[in-house]
């Protein structure tokens, strides 16, 4: 409006959308050739093209780096840039100063600034935007929808994947506690939320009662892992009325928990799926800048530690930690948090043998859903915070976990090291960390392979002892791993301890087809190298 009321001639804009596009010439009569994609920093060469190298005297520019670096190469000599974003001053962020030689002015436009520096230039602004306002000359930004003070929770709109079980249902209990009286839930299995259909069903009565108290709760059947279906769901949400979406909670998941050697390559897609394809579908539906408050993606922490089983889960995790950090440069709201165990809800909270296994295995702290919701307040708060990644489950209290030649991660992985306590010594306490750890010092020490295959068979049992949470004196030996209900998480778990501590090389399927742990005993003493000159 200003360039048009400038009498400016030529006017070059540029736009993330198709949507905006047709705005543009529709309502300001910019020629299609003129208007550019500010997706990406191609428009920086088509600007030029067009100004036949010449570039633009005066810009306007709200965009994040880098393609605010781009915009300032396509400035023509002595021309201004005029900053009305402050995301990149606030995060300090650089700029090549290779453009100024040029003679190029930047101006960051700052009103706050000017009120309290500059009060009569900012009098005289006022002024000229009154008369300007007053001719007609400027008008209100179109299009616009404007609701009354008292109806002003109802212009949000929050949409949340993969159901509502779970920890993801305290997430939407918080959400309505929070105002959000527009809730959209896209899940495979939203067609089990209708109570008409379903009246035994948890999850159609849990929607029955926000809707019967005064929500708008619209579950959507999607698979978000689907851009067709995705886009379904979307178009359902606007036909109800149910757009725009100003927050998203991305929690969908799926588990196909294998050890890497024996999971099949459908297992590993389908455990990417949610939150890898998901994840990038969401993103791409959404990455027009201000379209969101807030982008949330409920990753884990097993893509930090690493779980043996997990590695298609830990890769998805590790995905969405990465397209928030992506996200957030590219000016976009998005934030990850790496969950671990949830003890008070879920499934871990089902079972109090998997409760106590995660407890003694010591790189986890076993959260409940209050510290989860805490996490999730500070990132609808802070949606464009210098954290894009937020891990919420590391053990850093003093403990077993810091051996560094222990079994466990944090100890023997230096990333972790800042994390440790400085006052506390991290000596492996328990009867069978003891016994693993000083297994390589045993066995340095033994006059024969036999005695040798009798302390690898003592610290087998330990360790089973302590995984199964039963006394050392009910391990027997003689049995195969089947005997003991041994999976492939356990298997990976004894190969470590045992590769570790006496220098064994030994493969999984070594100690899953073994006719019994003793017999593993006397294969490790044989391999060991501690062994191999006695």
């Amino acid at each position: 409006m200003l360039a048009k009321h400038l009498s400016i001639a030529e006017i070059y804009t540029t736009a993330r959308s198709q949507e905006k596009r047709d705005f543009l010439q529709r309502k300001y009569r910019i020629p299609a050739e003129c208007i550019f994609n500010s997706r990406d920093t191609s428009f920086a060469s088509a600007v030029l093209a067009a100004t036949k190298g010449r570039g633009v005297q005066v810009m306007l520019n709200s965009l994040p780096s880098p393609l605010l670096q781009a915009s300032l190469s396509i400035l023509a000599p002595l021309g201004y840039l005029v900053k009305i974003g402050k995301k990149d001053i606030k995060n300090n962020s650089l700029v090549a100063l290779e453009a100024f030689s040029r003679g190029i002015s930047f101006v960051s436009l700052d009103i706050p600034s000017l009120l309290r520096h500059h009060r009569p230039v900012m009098h005289c602004v006022l002024g000229e935007i009154s008369r300007l306002i007053k001719q007609q000359d400027v008008k209100p930004v179109h299009p616009i929808t404007i609701y009354r003070m008292q109806d002003a929770q109802d212009a949000f709109r929050f949409m949340q994947t993969g159901g509502i079980s779970g920890i993801r249902r305290s997430i939407t209990h918080w959400l309505v506690a929070h105002s959000a009286k527009n809730l959209i839930l896209l899940s495979r299995s939203a067609g089990d939320f209708d109570l008409e259909k379903n009246k035994d069903s948890s999850g159609a009565l849990f929607v029955h009662k926000l809707r019967k108290i005064g929500y708008q709760v619209k579950p959507i059947s999607c698979n978000i892992a689907l851009p067709s279906s995705l886009t379904m769901a979307l178009r359902a949400c606007k036909d109800n009325g149910f757009l725009p979406v100003h927050g998203i909670i991305q929690g969908a998941m799926l588990l196909r928990d294998a050890i890497f050697k024996q999971m099949t390559l459908d297992d590993w897609h389908s455990g990417l799926q949610p939150k890898l394809y998901g994840t990038w579908n969401l993103h791409t539906e959404f990455s027009q800048r201000d379209s969101l408050d807030f982008f949330i993606m409920l990753s884990s922490v097993s893509g930090v530690v690493g779980i043996a089983s997990q590695t298609n889960y830990a890769a998805s995790g590790s995905y969405e930690d990465t397209m928030a950090r992506w996200r957030q440069f590219q000016g976009l709201p998005g934030v990850s948090i790496d969950l671990g165990p949830i003890s008070d809800i879920g499934y871990v909270s089902t079972s109090s043998k998997v409760t106590e296994r995660l407890r003694k295995d010591g790189d986890f702290s076993m959260l409940n859903k209050d510290i989860v919701l805490r996490a999730l307040n500070a990132t609808v708060l802070h949606p464009l915070g210098a954290r894009s990644q937020i891990i919420v489950s590391l053990n850093s209290s003093p403990g077993p976990q810091w051996d560094v030649n222990g079994r466990l991660q944090l100890g023997r992985d230096a990333r972790f090291a800042p994390l440790q306590p400085r006052n506390k010594t991290s000596a492996p306490s328990g009867d069978s960390q003891s016994t693993s750890d000083s297994l390589s010092l045993q066995l340095a020490k033994a006059s024969d392979r036999q005695e040798g295959a009798g302390l690898i068979g003592a610290a087998i049992a330990s360790r089973l002892a302590n995984i199964f949470m039963a006394p050392v004196g009910e391990i027997d030996l003689s049995k195969p791993p089947a005997h003991f209900g041994v999976d492939s998480l356990i298997t990976v778990e004894l190969r470590n301890m045992l590769v570790l501590q006496a220098m064994a090389d030994i493969s999984i399927f070594n100690i899953l087809q073994i006719a019994s742990f003793a017999a593993l005993a006397g294969l490790v003493a044989e391999k060991s190298k501690y062994l191999q000159d006695v």
